[in-house]
């Protein structure tokens, strides 16, 4: 509590005289500012006074107190005092002397108390002090009514009129000697109903937040604390001067006025708390309301007074930001606060954020962490809108508008959510007045928000770009933002409206420095022991020597004070003072920052490497999650692999770099001092010895060191209540009585929908129990069947515990590692990874495979059949890699238990379908390859088919043959089928006849089903026992199983024209209930057909790359499955005709453009649908949406050189710039030229974008502005098909149509035409600039390739001719030792400093090569395939 809410318990007064003590009686009295007095009882002769007070008194008054003589109350000696609450402290003694010198008293305080305490204290008190006289009062009662004095004095009246007059006296004196009894029993209600609401209201003192109401309540306490005063002080009579006392003073009056203002001070009270109830209610609404834009977790300012500036510095800036946040000036709206790191923005941002909130005015803050916490766009953007909301109502209705109508505002992506959250809203109040909720201040209209470290957001200059629009939509809203000078932001944020900047390097912080710097060396400072040893001069030169960096003198200071005896101390503060002053003040930081590490790592080289590892270790780290000693250690390596690290030698040598590595109070993780550490840690030039490649580190933190199996009594650490739990929650949750089936499910999603999901699995994973989960999941999927949207959520979770089940059973840290690998990016699963543990990967070189999806399985070889589980959950597929492979999605015995296989090498084979083990030895019997096998409906047998021209019956439980082998067909069996009764058995053969037996005797059943012209590859039952055929003569029919007929008529030249051009049907299915027959075919095309009419089903199922051997339908008829000799079983979607699980597939027209992350990770391109698409170059897969934005066909994209940014150029006439990270469009579109823009590209530094036309001009763009800077260059006769910079910038090179490239001098006065390049008879499709800047290659129309000197514009040698048609495409290699090209289908390397083909061409394409496909490859072909420069024959690059 405030300092007002405290008070000051005076336990005991002594009372010494200096002079010669008065002879007469004294007393004490303690009168308070308030008038209240405090009166000791009579002290006779004691030469020190010794008065037990036990009085509290409120902090900050003053009081009196008096020494007088009690006979006349005549002052002795008087001494006035001030309860200042740091020396009127716990336990402490205060001694002071009157005016005169006559006395000396001594002030003996206790524990000090809150007016809670004080208040319970003091009606105990009272309460104990009032039930002592009750006792009395009940005798005295009982008398007065004995001896009923009324009655008597009035008879007494009567007989002596003389006497009336004295016993109207003394008949008021009775009524007064009867009230006392009852005056008591009143006081004694008052103040236990006093007492009883004490709790209640001290409770409310804690939460009732508005000034008004909480001085209301503490108003009550306070009554009671008086009342308890006053009813102890009339209680501590003794019994005959109590009663005298209210004998002659009724106390009527004084029970009738506390009993008013009781109930006066109790209805306001309610009244308050009602109120406050209700905002609260409404507050909780609000938040209810907000959830999903919540503010995440950790992301405000910490009020710690180690995060804000030491008290008395920065004193005049904090108070400029703090009057600029509640000002009501909307010129200006938002204060940047620039600086370098380390001269103290984030100490001044928690400083204001602090003031702000304890003034009542800080709507919310967001502090960046570069190691700790969110650092996107979005959690931003949500905790803007979430504190704007809490605080503005115009605004949070708004906004509510908007939620109703896109309830998925959080998945978006940001500048969508920018968009919605602000932009709309604030559109739509623009022009209504502020209005703000009780929670803000009195008369307070304005919304502050402070934002600390923007630099370490993902996208700053996005975020820059949304704040401008922000606080331009909203004249209420103050926002103070720091960061350090970075050029994506400063610049735009200098030059917005409303916007005050201030650069805090330039503020003078010297003497607040000198400040920080002495109290170290003062009193309890950090080397206060040192303050003898060290003069004022070396103090101040110290702080001098900061340069006015607060970061150099703490960690200065941290340093000297983490070595071990004074002298060093001492030695190496003066050798600091005499050190060289480096070019830079961030340069003096890194030098200290050497000396630092240096100065642990001494001269071991073993020392080094441990220093080296633990802060790459948490360098590494600090980019996901910091980890604590206990947990870093196991990923530090050494140089001896039997000997490891333990969390007390991590400990120990962090204690030892003290100045640069902090403990987390609440984690315990390791963490830099300050994030110029990171910075200093990540580049080599900086920390030299000290500096491991990022990627060396990743790799480490990679390896999972242990197994599973491998941690001693791991299975142990995890409680047996929460093993079972974790194995059988839902088997409970399901045969619970007590629940509707909806609030199962409910209860099941909503504890699978969160975080727990994974944490869930790692309790599974640890007790080898990740079985269990597939169990649950299975049977969430079939519980939720009839609720789609929640079966899919199940459905998806199942997909990913079954891709991710072996690594996840192996290892823990597989749950995540795995998952970032090869779980799908857009799996409902992945939504829910913690912040704190996902992981950002960088993949290497080479062909990433992912396992098995829900949508696809890569069985790596020709597929030649499938079937599904009767439950529906597993598929089976053989394959001639001589594999049978089992896919939780298993042909299946009937109960699902057992699989058989058929084989090439003649034999049969029975598996246990969950152990994947094979049941006793082959069945052999058969004389050549198997085709087929197929189980009776009960499972008792099953049959074969063969190339031997026989079906044989087998015993499922024994594996012996049942009678002798089928015969009759004069070919091979291809296909066969037993009847859904089990009657009868079919078969397929290559002699083009379907045929029949009775399963129980072996006999023909009448004659062959014949129609078909080829053989019969696949046959199957339908469920109301009619058969179906597919043959290589590409028909599919379909026959009555009684007369052989067929069921609709002609239906094969109606089915066989669908297979056109690849006519064999190799296989067929029938769904389970009697409605469809599926086909697949040589065509790579799966079909659907209606069982009844015989006629196609939507669209073929196409996405096969290879004949498709194999079809089966799921038993739920959800899903198609099917197998091909691509080695692929796909499981389709009937409703969608799409695999499921697979990404949507981007671009929806023909790609026109592309261009290559230089780290390889990423393909952006361009399409003739107006979108660009972001690619994961490993996968194929996109990344997230397209972006929109052009009104027609992309023509050319590029990167811009830190590939934050793209821009992409359009048939529109325009170019646009894109965030790479986010997707959102930076600035407006670029306009200018009057026709396509076809090319386009960035300049070496980034701060230049250059576009050549249709038009036939040239124009010069800056980024920033998105204004045209040069240009229209004019000069070309024809369209301008390719731009290009030189390697210094300085020049741009134009090709066109009109055959010639020219070279513009950017830097020229006059005219920016330098040379004209002629030689090509063709148009130029595209050029590029050697890396030495010394030559200029060119391809064209012509089919012809020419190098060129820079200087003089001359072909260097004649023509490269080699290409059949136009060259397409032209790069450097980046040594630029080689040159690749690409025309029509080929690509071809060329030697650039001779001319040579170099080995022969690269075949492999079946198109034309696009321009700008092959140009944007070719440095990334280069970088990847280096070894194709010393190679002398072509290949395919796949």
């Amino acid at each position: 509590m405030a300092d007002q809410d405290q008070y000051v318990h005076l336990k005991e007064i002594f009372v010494e005289f200096i002079e010669k003590r008065p002879t007469s009686d004294l007393e004490l009295v303690l009168k308070d500012d308030a008038g209240i007095k405090h009166k000791s009882s009579k002290f006779k002769k004691e030469i020190t006074i010794h008065w037990n007070t036990d009085i509290y008194v409120r902090t900050q008054t003053g009081a009196t107190l008096i020494i007088q003589r009690s006979l006349l109350s005549l002052s002795f000696a008087e001494i006035s005092v001030k309860f200042k609450p740091d020396e009127f402290g716990d336990d402490k003694t205060v001694s002071l002397e009157d005016t005169n010198r006559r006395v000396t008293v001594n002030f003996i305080c206790g524990r000090s108390k809150s007016l809670a305490d004080v208040t319970r204290v003091l009606g105990s008190q009272a309460c104990t002090a009032l039930a002592s006289k009750v006792n009395m009062l009940d005798s005295l009662d009982k008398i007065l009514g004995f001896l009923k004095l009324p009655q008597l004095a009035a008879e007494a009246a009567r007989l002596n009129p003389i006497a009336l007059i004295a016993v109207s006296v003394v008949k008021q004196a009775i009524v007064n000697f009867q009230e006392i009894p009852s005056c008591h029993r009143q006081f004694v209600i008052l103040m236990d109903d006093l007492v009883s609401m004490l709790p209640i209201m001290l409770s409310a003192l804690e939460t009732v937040e508005v000034a008004e109401r909480r001085a209301i309540v503490r108003g009550f306490i306070e009554f009671v604390k008086e009342t308890s005063e006053q009813l102890n002080k009339y209680s501590s009579r003794s019994a005959w001067t109590f009663v005298l006392e209210n004998w002659y003073n009724s106390k009527r009056r004084d029970v009738d006025a506390l009993k008013e203002k009781s109930t006066r001070l109790k209805q306001n009270v309610g009244l308050a708390i009602n109120v406050d109830i209700k905002e609260h209610l409404l507050l909780k609404d609000r938040e209810q309301e907000l959830k999903r834009i919540k503010p995440p977790a950790g992301s405000s300012f910490d009020p710690d007074p180690k995060y804000c500036c030491m008290p008395g510095t920065r004193a005049d800036l904090i108070e400029t930001l703090t009057s600029f946040a509640v000002s009501e000036d909307a010129s200006q709206r938002l204060f940047f606060l620039s600086g370098i790191a380390g001269c103290g923005k984030s100490s001044v941002a928690t400083s204001v954020a602090n003031s702000l909130h304890l003034r009542g005015c800080l709507s919310g803050s967001f502090f960046f962490k570069r190691d700790k916490g969110p650092r996107g766009p979005a959690n931003l953007l949500h905790t803007m809108a979430y504190s704007i909301a809490l605080r503005h109502e115009p605004y949070r209705k708004a906004l509510m508008d908007v939620f109703k109508t896109n309830t998925r505002i959080e998945d978006e992506a940001p500048s969508i959510q920018f968009n919605a959250l602000f932009k709309y809203p604030l559109d739509a109040i623009l022009n209504i007045p502020s209005i703000t909720t009780s929670h803000s201040p009195p008369d307070q209209a304005i919304v502050a928000i402070v934002i600390d470290a923007l630099d370490e957001c993902d996208d700053p200059r996005s975020v820059s770009s949304y704040l401008v629009e922000i606080v331009g939509l909203a004249p209420w809203l103050r926002v103070i933002v720091t960061s350090r000078p970075l050029d994506d932001i400063e610049p735009d944020l200098r030059r917005a409206e409303y916007v005050t900047h201030l650069n805090l390097f330039t503020v003078d912080a010297s003497e607040d420095i000198l400040k920080f710097t002495q109290s170290s060396f003062a009193l309890g400072g950090l080397l206060h022991r040192l303050r003898s040893q060290v003069t004022e001069e070396e103090i101040q030169a110290l702080a001098e020597r900061s340069h006015g960096l607060f970061i150099w003198i703490k960690t200065v200071l941290s340093y000297i004070a983490s070595l071990p005896w004074d002298a060093a101390k001492l030695k190496e503060m003066r050798s600091v003072l005499t050190s060289r002053t480096a070019a830079s003040p961030e340069k003096d930081v890194d030098e200290l920052y050497l000396r630092v590490l240096r100065s642990v790592a001494g001269k071991s080289l073993d020392y080094r490497d441990a220093v080296k590892s633990l802060v790459g270790s948490i360098y590494v780290t600090s980019r996901n999650r910091s980890l604590p000693c206990k947990g870093l250690h196991a990923f530090i390596p050494t140089s001896d692999p039997d000997v490891l690290v333990t969390p007390e030698d991590v400990d120990d040598l962090r204690s030892k770099l003290a100045a640069v590595i902090t403990v987390d109070p609440e984690t315990e993780a390791l963490r830099v001092c300050h994030p110029s550490f990171l910075d200093f840690v990540e580049t080599h030039a900086r920390s030299q010895e000290f500096w491991t490649k990022p990627e060396a580190l990743d790799m480490m933190m990679a390896r999972s060191r242990q197994r599973n199996d491998e941690i001693p009594d791991l299975k142990l650490r995890i409680p047996q209540e929460l093993q079972y739990s974790a194995v059988y929650w839902l088997d409970h949750l399901s045969r619970s009585d007590e629940l509707l089936d909806v609030k199962k499910l409910n209860d099941a999603h909503d504890f699978l929908c969160h975080a727990r999901l994974f944490y869930w699995l790692e309790v599974l994973s640890v007790v080898s129990e990740v079985n269990a989960a597939a169990q649950t999941l299975r049977k969430l999927v079939v519980m939720s069947k009839d609720d789609h949207e929640t079966c899919e959520t199940f459905r998806d979770f199942l997909r990913f515990v079954l891709l991710l089940r072996e690594s996840m059973s192996v290892s823990v840290p597989h749950i995540y590692i795995s998952s970032v690998i090869w779980a799908e990016p857009w799996s409902t699963a992945m939504k829910f990874l913690p912040f704190e543990l996902q992981i950002t990967l960088n993949r290497g070189p080479g062909t990433v495979t992912r396992p098995t999806s829900a949508g696809q399985l890569n069985v790596g070889s020709v597929v030649n059949s499938v079937a599904c589980s009767p439950d529906g959950r597993q598929i089976v597929t053989g394959s001639m890699d001589n594999a049978v492979r089992v896919w939780d999605a298993q042909t299946y015995s009937p109960d699902g238990t057992n699989i058989i296989s058929a084989s090439y090498d003649c034999t049969v084979r029975i598996w246990d379908s969950q152990t994947g083990v094979h049941i006793g030895e082959p069945l052999r019997g058969h004389t050549l390859p198997l085709t087929s096998v197929a189980y009776s409906p009960d499972g008792t047998y099953f049959i074969s088919g063969s190339m031997d021209k026989t079906v044989r019956i087998w015993n499922s439980q024994t594996g012996t043959l049942v009678g002798k082998p089928l015969q009759g067909p004069s070919g091979q069996i291809m296909s066969v089928a037993y009847s859904p009764d089990g009657t009868r058995i079919i078969c397929g053969s290559d002699d083009t006849r379907v045929w029949m037996w009775d399963s129980q005797t072996g006999e023909l059943i009448g004659n062959p089903f014949e129609g078909h012209t080829e053989a019969v590859l696949s046959v199957a039952y339908s469920p109301n026992g009619n058969i179906v055929s597919g043959s290589k003569d590409g028909s599919v029919r379909i026959w009555d199983s009684q007369t052989g007929s067929l069921t609709c008529g002609p239906l094969h030249l109606a089915l066989r024209h669908a297979h056109l051009g690849a006519a064999w049907v190799l296989s067929v299915a029938c769904s389970p209930v009697q409605k469809f027959v599926i086909s697949g075919s040589m065509e790579n095309t799966v079909r659907v057909w209606d069982l009844q009419t015989g006629k196609l089903i939507g669209n073929p199922l196409s996405g096969h790359g290879a004949m498709v051997t194999s079809v089966a339908y799921s038993q739920d008829m959800t899903c198609i499955i099917s197998g091909s000799f691509d080695g692929t079983v796909y499981i389709w979607d009937p409703q969608t005709e799409m695999p499921r699980g697979l990404p949507p597939k981007g671009h929806r027209d023909q790609i026109k453009t592309i261009a290559y992350s230089r780290d390889g990770r990423c393909i952006v391109s361009g399409s003739c649908d107006k979108t660009i698409q972001i690619w994961d170059s490993r996968t194929g897969f996109p990344i997230d949406q397209p972006l929109r934005g052009h009104t027609s066909d992309v023509a050319s994209i590029a990167f811009s050189p830190d590939e934050t940014h793209i821009v992409s150029a359009s048939w529109d006439h325009t170019l646009q710039i894109w965030n790479y990270l986010t997707g959102a469009p930076v600035g407006i579109p670029l306009k200018g030229h009057t026709y396509t823009v076809l090319s386009v590209a960035y300049s070496p530094d980034g701060t230049q974008i250059v576009s050549g036309s249709q038009d036939n001009t040239v124009l010069i763009w800056d980024p920033k502005t998105c204004a045209p800077i040069k240009g229209p260059l004019r000069g070309h006769t024809g369209p301008v098909s390719s731009v290009a910079y030189s390697s210094d910038g300085a020049l741009v090179l134009s090709g066109s149509h009109d055959h010639t490239i020219i070279i513009w001098d950017l830097f020229a006065t006059q005219e920016p035409l330098k040379l004209r390049l002629e030689g090509h008879t063709g148009p130029i499709y595209d050029i590029a600039c050697s890396p030495t800047r010394s030559h200029v290659v060119s391809g064209s129309s012509d089919k012809t390739i020419q190098i060129w000197d820079f200087q003089t514009g001359k072909p260097v040698y004649e023509p490269l001719i080699g290409h059949t048609g136009g060259v397409m495409a032209v790069a450097y290699s980046p040594d630029g030792n080689h040159i690749v090209s690409a025309g029509n289908t080929t690509i071809r390397i060329w030697d650039s400093l001779t001319g040579a083909l170099i080995g022969t061409p690269l075949n492999g394409h079946t198109a034309i090569v696009l321009q700008r496909v092959a140009k944007h490859l070719a440095p990334a072909f280069f970088s990847r395939h280096t070894d194709i420069q010393n190679s002398r024959a072509g290949f395919i690059v796949k």
